[in-house]
């Protein structure tokens, strides 16, 4: 499996909250994860009460996340930052503004902006750690 951090977490200054230095997580290698089924449903951990709501709210399962995700390209990426979440702590997370269509399931310029912020953890089994899923 290809490499999915662009920038290892240990390797990433804890302050300021904002991370520079553009995308910690390779896109490409996270998609072609999710294609070959190396990240499935059953590998995100939604990581903030808040993000449970979120879904809730737009009716999404783990599922449509991962297809939100497959539509993303590299100009969708809106920054990294360090997130305080409800389940594992501090983690560096890539945030993404997608627009998309979630009836086809695909990429669209008259589709909605979903905002998804996420990283990886990958100590034990490779998961998707979701931390914000909205509009």
């Amino acid at each position: 499996m290809a490499k999915l951090w662009r920038v290892l977490p240990s390797g990433i200054p804890r302050t300021p909250r904002k991370i520079k230095g553009g995308p910690l997580i390779d896109l490409a290698a996270l998609q072609q994860a999710i294609r070959h089924g190396v990240i499935g449903a059953e590998h995100v951990l939604v990581v903030n009460r808040s993000c449970d709501n979120n879904l809730e709210d737009l009716e999404w399962g783990t599922g449509d996340v991962l297809d939100c995700l497959l539509c993303a390209t590299s100009a969708d990426f809106k920054g990294a930052e360090w997130c305080e979440t409800n389940l594992v702590g501090l983690i560096p997370c890539d945030a993404y503004v997608i627009p998309y269509d979630e009836t086809i399931k695909q990429r669209s310029r008259a589709g909605l902006a979903f905002y998804v912020k996420f990283s990886l953890d990958d100590a034990d089994t490779l998961k998707l750690q979701l931390v914000r899923v909205h509009l």
